[in-house]
């Protein structure tokens, strides 16, 4: 467990350090290409590259998107408190 924790813990930070030097139209331009991809795999793909680019690119994506969503709501907090 403490290993799985560990990775997690990693590839979270990995895209926190990401999510905070781009700007904020690079995170959404990553996260709409992700699932306009998806929904080509869904109409053209068989069921299990639907399912492997579920797991592959969805699961890291999500990480991403909430490391993304912290790192901007932070920022619009301490603009809005100036």
């Amino acid at each position: 467990m403490y290993q799985l924790s560990a990775v997690m813990a990693w590839c979270y930070n990995w895209c926190l350090d990401r999510a905070e030097r781009m700007p904020r139209w690079q995170g959404y331009a990553i996260q709409v290409l992700a699932v306009f991809t998806f929904v080509a795999v869904i109409i053209f793909a068989p069921n299990w590259v639907v399912f492997t680019y579920w797991v592959v690119v969805l699961g890291p994506l999500s990480v991403f998107c909430a490391a993304h969503r912290s790192v901007w709501k932070k920022r619009d907090e301490t603009r809005r408190d100036r």
